[in-house]
């Protein structure tokens, strides 16, 4: 089996001094041996003082996963993050992922070349996490908007007896490459997404669709006819306010489309979600070192 190679047997700064010679000291490695993860975790979570241990690996360790993991459960309970370098094997990505839960840390994946379809979900921030999210609500409302559009120029089109073909401009496509900040790192205070979010997002700006739709919405009550013994709503609104919306509580809005600029709300939601693709590559950036 494959022996471990300590560069030092204590912590020690990491100074311009110390980063340049274990960068050497890497760049020497040959890869030889077999997988021998058991001991190189039990040499790293045994350095006195160590805060986080970081698992670089491509493949399954030598020993049983289900064994290493109840080892890795005597030794000093610090974080193990650990990276999936080039390694398509899922048996091997499982473990690491479950070594990360197990240990309170992180789980990574990254592959040049090969693809594991089936292994484990990667760890992601709460930042991009939420972000994200905020990405996904502006397409589904654009989605929202261009379909309610299409209904409307159609429903047009056949009350003036011709059928007109709508042109509708769907999401555009998250933008393919941004500019890197001018500097990576900013003097100002970090600041959550989360707390940005109080006052960037769709329903902070008002930009959800029923914001949209708000000036044109008569919210409409069905009310039960005891000698009917049904619920029956007023049709005076039909033909002023041809649509309804049904909240998740079963309310009714009568809403009139036509009354509302819909291709400006599509291009104020794209220009908000290229905000929310500028601060995702923002966070990029400024995670980088310089």
């Amino acid at each position: 089996g494959s022996s471990v190679r300590a560069w030092s047997g204590s912590l020690v700064p990491p100074s311009q001094e110390n980063l340049q010679a274990v960068w050497r000291w890497v760049q020497e490695l040959t890869a030889q041996g077999s997988t021998n993860t058991q001991a190189a975790l039990t040499a790293a979570m045994s350095v006195p003082g160590a805060q986080a241990v970081y698992l670089l690996t491509d493949g399954r360790p030598d020993q049983d996963c289900e064994t290493l993991l109840a080892a890795v459960r005597t030794l000093p309970s610090i974080p193990v993050h650990t990276i999936s370098f080039n390694c398509a094997d899922s048996r091997a990505n499982v473990f690491l992922s479950k070594l990360a839960n197990l240990t309170g840390g992180r789980y990574h994946y990254f592959s040049e070349d090969v693809l594991d379809l089936e292994g484990p979900a990667t760890h992601q921030s709460e930042d991009v996490k939420q972000l994200e999210s905020e990405v996904a609500m502006a397409t589904e409302q654009l989605c929202r908007a261009a379909h309610l559009l299409t209904a409307c120029q159609e429903a047009e089109g056949r009350k003036g007896g011709a059928a007109r073909s709508a042109s509708v401009k769907g999401p555009s496509p998250a933008p393919q490459q941004h500019p890197a900040p001018a500097s990576r790192r900013s003097s100002r205070k970090f600041m959550s997404s989360k707390k940005w979010l109080e006052s960037n997002s769709l329903e902070a700006r008002h930009l959800t669709l029923m914001d949209a739709l708000g000036p044109t919405a008569v919210p409409h009550t069905a009310k039960h006819v005891p000698v009917l013994n049904k619920h029956v709503t007023a049709k005076v609104f039909e033909g002023i306010l041809p649509l309804a919306h049904v909240s998740h509580d079963h309310q009714v809005t009568l809403i009139n489309p036509k009354g509302v600029d819909l291709p400006a709300y599509q291009h104020q939601l794209q220009q908000q979600s290229q905000t929310y693709w500028h601060r995702l590559t923002h966070l990029a950036w400024t995670a980088i070192p310089e």
